[in-house]
């Protein structure tokens, strides 16, 4: 990203937030000085490996940047690295040059244009093109996404590189064609029309700078063709964008803004012991810490994920519906406590239930939610209470208004698990407690 100015004005508490974000990645930096890049690892023997990368004006510090950003690949070792903001294509291919088992791919000639780093040994490129590279489409894609057709021990997958347009005010204006989140929205709503009309059955996964964050509300949200069709498409970035401010891609301006997104055919690999996704804080290993990170790579933190793309043993065998079931107990809660629609309790992704305040204890302050191995039903002043405190015991809390976001693990392990939900709800020193929701951990 390298707008010159905020990008999203209303983002305030962002703003505030960002000295307190910089110091204490200043603070963990000094934590971890004995590590180096020799600790860094981030792919596997067993694993589909693929980072993506704004690498902000490469090579932005000359060759100090070029030795950092090859000793970093080397010690990432990941099959594929999407990047973005490429200024100096000869100086890059130099670096890989250098990379014994490496290859490049670029084509664009846009300024700051996209470019693959792939291992030559685990990657078979089947070819590499771009898409809505004509005038009608330069306003969505200042910069033409870029697809990469790979074979990966011998399943096909699909890579498309982004990088979308920076900056705006965080609102969606559909009246104005320059907007900035209209543009983004419209290379959205383009990149799903490319996919499910080109690759309906195959592998795909859209990465890159996307520069808006996945929490909008639906009305300004970027992304909503993509989350309206949770059966075929997830961002697997969701729980990291929806988490701490210190796991987030962007931390400058703290926000997550470098997405991976996955077909419905990868989520059983995602799904899996194998699948994961995160940040990865590269400064942890530099001796400089942030600082130097941001001098001589990038102001963004790459973002990685692994799946066991090949390996059908890795992958969750037991599939089963996620549920959310009211209950209200003896005596009677208030019905208060509610599902939201299309954030259903499913591994990999954020469960987002929300308690409504209308008649239930309207002038509370906070909600706190207790999530529970066992179940009861105990009569108390207080209410009815459903979870049994004395098992295996979950809390989060929030202010009124908007809903609880739970990362729910991409393990298969915890799926068919049966919790139990029940919310308390405090204003000053009175105490009220809800109904109660007892769900399972599904897979879809």
């Amino acid at each position: 990203m390298y707008n010159l100015s905020p990008r999203r004005t209303k983002s305030l508490q962002s703003l505030a937030m960002a000295p307190l974000v910089l110091a204490a990645m200043a603070v963990a930096s000094m934590d971890s000085a004995a590590q180096t890049l020799d600790d860094l690892s981030f792919g596997t023997a067993d694993t589909l490996d693929v980072v993506t990368w704004n690498i902000e004006w490469f090579p932005k510090n000359g060759q100090s940047s070029v030795n950092a950003v090859k000793d970093i690949i080397e010690a990432l070792d990941a099959d594929l690295i999407a990047l973005q903001e490429i200024t100096d294509t000869a100086i890059l291919q130099q670096l890989v040059d250098g990379l014994p088992g490496y290859d490049a791919f670029y084509q664009s000639s846009w300024f700051a244009g996209l470019a693959y780093v792939y291992n030559s040994s685990t990657i078979q490129v089947q070819s590499t093109y771009e898409i809505y590279t004509t005038e009608p489409y330069w306003s969505p894609f200042p910069r033409s996404p870029v697809v990469m057709e790979l074979k990966f021990k011998g399943e096909d997958v699909v890579v498309i590189n982004n990088h979308f347009k920076c900056c705006g005010d965080g609102f969606l204006d559909l009246s104005d064609p320059g907007d900035e989140e209209y543009r983004r929205l419209r290379a959205s709503n383009l990149l799903k029309s490319y996919i499910d009309s080109n690759h309906p059955n195959t592998r795909v996964m859209v990465v890159g700078d996307l520069n808006d964050i996945l929490t909008d509300q639906a009305s300004n949200n970027v992304f909503q063709s993509f989350l309206d069709a949770p059966n075929d498409y997830a961002f697997a970035d969701s729980a990291i964008a929806a988490g701490s401010s210190s796991d987030w891609s962007y931390p400058g301006w703290p926000s997550h803004l470098d997405h991976i997104l996955i077909t419905n055919e990868l989520f059983a690999e995602f799904g899996s012991t194998s699948g994961s996704v995160e940040t990865i804080p590269i400064e942890d290993y530099l001796p400089g810490g942030w600082s130097q990170y941001d001098a001589n790579v990038s102001d963004h933190r790459p973002v990685g994920i692994r799946l066991p793309v090949g390996d059908p043993a890795a992958v969750c065998t037991n599939q089963v519906a996620s549920s959310e079931i009211i209950r209200l107990g003896n005596p009677i809660n208030p019905l208060a406590f509610l599902p939201t629609l299309g954030s259903p309790p499913i591994m990999g992704q954020v469960w987002a239930p929300q308690v409504y305040h209308t008649v239930f204890q309207p002038t509370a302050t906070l909600d706190m939610l207790f999530i529970t191995t066992g179940v009861t039903n105990l009569p108390s002043a207080l209410g009815t209470i459903l979870c049994d405190l004395g098992t295996t015991t979950f809390s989060f809390s929030k202010p009124p208004g908007q809903p609880f976001a739970i990362p729910i693990p991409a393990i298969c392990s915890i799926v068919g698990i049966p919790l139990f939900a029940q919310v308390a709800a405090i204003a000053g020193n009175d105490i009220k407690l809800s109904n109660g929701l007892d769900i399972t951990i599904g897979t879809f």
